[in-house]
């Protein structure tokens, strides 16, 4: 920038002003570090798995790739195992390991040069060698850096961008739009918010041509609309053809789906949804106001109403397949979800809650259970809670091949029917196909009884729900346990939560949810700025955030140019808002490495902060004559900082001892060395599968249990028991020492 020389310019020449010594430090170090993390990374990310399935998908189906995911990352890790294959390497998932890693790797290896050329142009060659340091030692940039992540590669070309639009603005040399054009667009294919370098290179014209006004011609002015152009036809060179034939390359998430999928509600009164109701404290005379937090995918409206129902029953979903008429009854929502999105549209069809009914067996009186089968041949369900029935339907009609699918939930028999209570019959169809329905839903012949489960009824008496707040003020007479069923419906599907509220006469410690229906905004905001600031400091090892927020202070108030300044706080508000974005609209999560674009590109300001530091401790630190003069104790107290900063790193970095990468490990070898090759596992963990070289079916909370041969479960607290008790566990590993968690595999008896 002519008339704002760099920071550089202003240091005393030493051995931090030689770029090429201090780039060949970084590098080898980074190597090091780069290769002995990759080396020891038996257990790559979910995500990883992800890429290297669609870089499979490619020599195939390149265009399906395409469309559902920016197909940049998986053609690179494509293009290293074709090498390593021309080079001796199998086809195996350690081999498809091996060549992503070194991706990645060498996409690392290549950012740091630009990251530390930005960093040497905006705080000097010092400053800049000291933050791409801190960088390299900072443990998870390093590990997102060792592992099969898009991170980086995006990165390599965001830095690359951003670097030189720093060197067009401060040199005047318009024709490295073109090349900035051309980089975001390459950078896009691998991430669209590669994007944002266009938003950054507009804005820095703008700057200049305001800055020209002052003492230019209109002419200058107009002239920059070249650059602008470049820009443009620079991006648009790879990403317009690409856009043509594959469409946008966004997220599979901002895609318009090809069913319609249900509400997600994602928290009750400020508490996350779960299996189990939640629970909240009322008193006698007090405003209870709960807040429903619920989004539609799909954009559909949106009802929210609230059922009452005996304590401890969950709703039964009553789903029906087209096809054959069967019917589903579940009170899994995971298996409801599943049938209705992994089959194409109009497979299955959702009838709405056929009833309530328990989950555990000592839920309540009388409780009989009500077991499910499956028939292959029939397409067809059925249920039974009768011993002598079920051993009936197996040995009398064997050429049904009717599988056992468990406990479906518990109910009662017709010697105990509720007060409460509705009958569930069997219909006999015209074709003598079994139905089940309750009382008076269906204009079939009824063949028998099935069983007694509730019926939801109107909530007490003065609660109601008021938009999507939930307020009830309890009389004297309302004193005890409630349950309640939220239900948020678009019209077409549905989601449901369980809550509980105590009634007491007297205001209790733990009091219920105040009434925060206005405030429900200001309350989401909260909680999207504390993940994201998280994400920031967690990357930062928290230590090297007070000195990133001093830095960027104070050099942006104090020191820095116009095109700096603008820059700077644009990076800074341009990765807020899309972390913020993409919390808002695609996933409520802030992932660490979503933050690490942001870290990388202003760095190079930690080293500032940390210099400030350090002068004011110089000035606390008394002198005495013949000691070392005021610069050198800040220089000492910088260092000092500097490898306390590294010091905390180190340990966390090298660290290996993660329980997944022993247990997870150990149960994918033994899939492996005993399982064969057809048979089809269940895992919540997509790694399962890949590492072990077999067919996958999701598992969380409820399992399809006709199409798999094992389950590999790891218990969480609070998670339901959903696996059949009559099958046998073959496997378990520890996964940590303290929490007392195992890895389990069990086998189909």
């Amino acid at each position: 920038m002519k008339g704002y020389p760099y920071a550089g310019a202003t240091e005393n020449p030493g051995l931090f002003d030689r770029d090429g010594l201090n780039l060949a430090v970084l590098v080898v170090l980074a190597v090091v570090l780069g290769i002995y993390l990759a080396a020891g990374n038996a257990w790559i990310s979910r995500d990883g798995v992800l890429y290297i399935n669609m870089a499979k998908t490619l020599a195939h189906d390149p265009l399906r790739t395409a469309r559902t995911y920016p197909a940049g990352y998986p053609f690179l890790l494509y293009l290293a195992h074709r090498i390593g294959t021309f080079l001796g390497a199998g086809e195996t998932p350690a081999a498809w390991v091996a060549s992503s890693l070194a991706v990645t790797v060498l996409f690392r290896l290549m950012a740091l040069i630009p990251l530390y050329l930005l960093a040497r142009l905006l705080v000097g060659s010092r400053k800049g060698f000291w933050a791409v340091l801190i960088l390299i030692v900072l443990p998870y940039p390093a590990h997102n850096g060792s592992d099969v992540l898009r991170e980086w590669p995006f990165l390599l070309f965001l830095a690359v961008g951003v670097w030189l639009l720093f060197v067009a603005l401060r040199g005047e040399r318009w024709w490295l739009f073109g090349l900035i054009g051309l980089d975001a667009g390459l950078g896009y294919l691998v991430r669209p918010e590669c994007a944002q370098l266009l938003v950054y290179g507009l804005i820095g014209l703008t700057v200049f041509a305001l800055n020209a006004s002052r003492g230019s011609s209109p002419v200058r002015r107009r002239a920059l609309i070249g650059p602008a152009a470049l820009l443009l036809l620079g991006f648009t060179i790879p990403a317009a053809p690409y856009v043509a034939w594959a469409g946008l390359p966004t997220a599979r998430k901002l895609d318009p789906p090809a069913f319609n999928r249900a509400p997600v509600i994602t928290s009750v009164g400020g508490r996350t949804v779960r299996f189990e109701p939640l629970r909240f404290d009322a008193a006698v005379g007090s405003l209870v106001a709960i807040p429903i937090e619920a989004f539609d995918p799909d954009g559909d409206p949106m009802t929210v109403s609230v059922v009452a129902v005996p304590v401890g029953v969950r709703p039964v979903y009553r789903l029906r397949l087209n096809g054959t008429g069967d019917t589903l009854w579940t009170i899994s929502d995971r298996q409801k979800s599943l049938l209705l999105t992994r089959y194409r549209p109009g497979v299955w069809q959702y009838d709405g809650i056929g009833c309530y009914a328990y989950a555990e067996a000592d839920a309540a009186a009388g409780l009989l259970p009500v077991y499910g089968f499956w028939s292959p041949v029939l397409d067809r369900h059925f249920y039974s809670l009768l011993d002598a029935e079920r051993k009936t339907i197996v040995e009398d009609e064997s050429e049904n091949q009717w599988l056992g699918e468990g406990v479906a939930f518990y109910a009662f028999g017709q010697d105990c029917p509720p007060a409460d209570g509705i009958a569930v019959y069997r219909f006999r169809g015209r074709e003598g196909h079994r139905v089940w329905a309750v009382e008076g839903d269906e204009d079939l012949v009824r063949d028998a009884f099935a069983w007694y489960a509730h019926a939801g009824w109107a909530p007490p008496a003065g609660l109601a729900v008021e938009g999507s707040v939930v307020r009830w003020r309890p009389e004297s007479d309302q004193q005890g346990v409630h349950q309640l069923n939220v239900i948020v419906d678009d019209g077409r599907l549905q989601s449901c939560q369980l809550i509980q509220i105590e009634v007491g006469d007297v205001e209790p410690v733990r009091a219920g949810v105040p009434d925060v229906g206005r405030c429900a905004g200001v309350t989401a905001i909260a909680r999207v700025a504390n993940a994201i600031f998280r994400s920031i400091s967690d990357n930062l090892m928290q230590y090297f955030l007070v000195p990133l927020c001093l830095g960027l202070w104070c050099r942006l108030r104090r020191e820095a140019g116009p095109y700096e300044r603008t820059l700077i706080i644009s990076i800074v508000a341009a990765n807020v808002s899309l972390m913020l974005a993409r919390y808002l609209w695609i996933q409520p999560v802030v992932a660490r490495r979503y933050s690490l674009g942001l870290i990388a590109l202003t760095i190079g300001y930690v080293p500032v902060g940390l210099e400030m530091i350090a002068g004011g401790l110089a000035r606390l630190t008394p002198q005495r004559n013949g000691q070392a003069s005021s610069e050198q104790i800040r220089r000492r107290w910088f260092c000092l900082l500097v490898a306390l900063g590294v010091g905390i790193c180190i340990p966390k970095l090298l660290s290996r001892d993660d329980g997944k990468q022993r247990a997870y490990p150990a149960a994918v070898r033994w899939l492996r060395d005993n399982t064969a090759a057809e048979e089809v596992i269940a895992a919540n963990d997509r790694r399962i599968g890949f590492y072990a070289e077999r067919t996958q079916v999701p598992y969380e909370r409820s399992l399809d249990l006709r199409e798999v041969d094992y389950i590999l479960t790891l218990p969480s607290p609070g998670e339901p028991g959903v696996v059949p008790a009559d099958w046998v566990r073959v496997f378990s590993a520890p996964l940590d020492s303290s929490s007392g968690r195992t890895v389990t595999i069990l086998r189909r008896p």
